[in-house]
């Protein structure tokens, strides 16, 4: 039987310290690419869904990246997350009575990350090199701001094992492992999981003509939270550190 499941390549390895942060300028020229428009690809936008967004490296780098070509409009990152917690919150709504291990298999990635399927790593390089812009995908100015600007609202659902501090929220995949220990309130996680919605929904909205500046810090906030559920938290504590 072939497994549906994916482990993550070399390239999505879970980050461990300051340096994985930077994304190599082959990364920035596929994110470039990714930004401007593949990204609203059926194709892409269905591997996304069934990967849950990305591994935890690369989740990171392509919101990180969009912030400092956009100057901090991240448009493109709310509506792809705004689509992966309307998954969660409908996979949860339809399994509430279910056994954990049932939830935590619905739970799981379908399709590898995107990035890492395509070779990109950090050792990743290209032949086609323009030093501006590939200096501009390499800062996390604008991402920074926005974290320390919403680090009250997303501080509350960092993943307690993520950030190994014992403290009650569950990343994903955290939440996977401890659903099949049959270890988990689930009524705590689907109110999580609704929470992140609800305010990344609002965020989500806020670009469309009509009801621009209708967001608040919270809602803004709840894109990190969403990148933090679905692929894992600890490039963004290295980011605050």
């Amino acid at each position: 039987m072939v497994s549906l499941s994916y482990k993550s390549s070399s390239a999505g390895l879970p980050v461990s310290s300051n340096a994985d942060l930077y994304a190599s300028d082959g990364e920035i020229h596929y994110l470039w690419s990714y930004i401007q428009g593949s990204i609203m690809i059926p194709e892409t936008r269905w591997q996304l869904r069934r990967a849950w967004g990305m591994c935890e490296r690369h989740a990171f780098i392509a919101v990180a990246a969009e912030a400092e070509f956009r100057h901090g409009y991240l448009h493109g990152p709310a509506i792809i997350y705004v689509e992966l917690m309307e998954r969660a919150v409908a996979d949860f709504e339809s399994l509430m009575a279910a056994p954990g291990f049932v939830v935590a298999h619905r739970l799981r990635t379908t399709k590898p990350c995107l990035m890492c399927e395509l070779g990109y790593s950090s050792m990743s390089r290209t032949p086609i090199v323009f030093p501006d812009y590939i200096a501009a995908g390499r800062r996390l100015d604008h991402i920074r701001a926005m974290a320390q600007a919403t680090e009250p609202f997303w501080r509350a659902q960092v993943c307690g094992q993520c950030a190994n501090n014992g403290a009650p929220a569950l990343c994903r995949n955290h939440l996977r492992q401890a659903l099949n220990r049959g270890k988990v309130d689930l009524n705590q996680e689907n109110a999580r999981i609704r929470y992140i919605h609800q305010h990344l929904a609002v965020y989500g909205q806020s670009f469309v003509w009509g009801f621009h500046n209708t967001e608040t810090v919270e809602d803004r906030a709840a894109l990190i939270s969403a990148v933090g559920w679905c692929s894992g938290w600890k490039p963004w504590l290295i980011l605050m550190e």
